[in-house]
This record gives C-alpha cells, sequence and structure tokens, in this order.
C-alpha cells in the first residue's frame, strides 16, 4: 500500500509539474506577445518622432516663406507710397538712370536704383527726375 501511495504522490507530483509547465508556456506566450507590442509601439514611436521633424522643417521653411512674404509686402508698401507723387505732364513714359541713385525717404526707408535701370512707372519717373536723378529718356 505505500508503493500505491508513492505512485499517487508521483502520479500527483507530475500533474503539478506539467500544470506549471502549461503556466510557464503561458507566460512565455505573453511576454512574447507583449515584446512584440513593444517593438511595434516603438517603430511608431520612431515613425512619429520622424514625422515630427519633417513637420518642424517644413515650419521652418514657412517660416523663412513667411518672412519673405513680409518684406515683399513692405517693399509694395513702400513702392505704393512712391506711387502717390504726382505725374506732371510731359512727363517721359521711361528713364534709364545713367548713375545709381538713392535717397532715405521721410519715413526713413531707403530707396535706391541701380545704374541702367528702366524705371516705367510713372510715378517714379517723375519722382527720380523732381529729384535729380541722372537719367536718360528711353520712351518719351
Amino acid at each position: 500500500m505505500a508503493e500505491a501511495a508513492d505512485i499517487d504522490a508521483d502520479l500527483q507530483h507530475g500533474a503539478e509539474i506539467t500544470a506549471r509547465d502549461a503556466a510557464i508556456a503561458d507566460l512565455r506566450q505573453q511576454v512574447a506577445t507583449r515584446d512584440a507590442d513593444i517593438s511595434a509601439a516603438s517603430a511608431r514611436v520612431a515613425e512619429l518622432e520622424a514625422t515630427i521633424a519633417s513637420l518642424r522643417t517644413d515650419l521652418a521653411a514657412q517660416g523663412t516663406h513667411i518672412a519673405s512674404l513680409e518684406a515683399m509686402a513692405a517693399a509694395a508698401a513702400a513702392a505704393a507710397d512712391i506711387d502717390a507723387v504726382p505725374v506732371p505732364a510731359g512727363t517721359p513714359q521711361e528713364i534709364m538712370l545713367t548713375s545709381p541713385y538713392g535717397f532715405i525717404d521721410e519715413a526713413g526707408r531707403n530707396r535706391s536704383w541701380l545704374a541702367g535701370a528702366r524705371i516705367r512707372n510713372p510715378s517714379q519717373v517723375a519722382l527720380l527726375i523732381s529729384r535729380g536723378a541722372e537719367h536718360q529718356v528711353t520712351i518719351a
């Protein structure tokens, strides 16, 4: 009978070992699944970091573009101020500057033209002639 009890104890112990092995296998599967999830999440984080870097680059480029547009708007506003100069009768349609010409206007803005510049804007033509810029009339 002692032998039967030993056999029952061995069987019971074997069943416990089998149950523990199954539990260990299940835990290993859970760890493998979580490792796969972590790898996928790490890949997604790297992808998002690359997207953020790209967006930062795009934003910097847009900031540069905005600054350029603001400079163009300021230049257009300055040109609009010049365009407000009255044009006397007989003002040529076009002049070409024979030397550089520039001045600082009442608002503190630098106005300048290069030698050889062809000026067709009637107000600018009148302004340059009235201020004594050296020029040739190219279209009367």
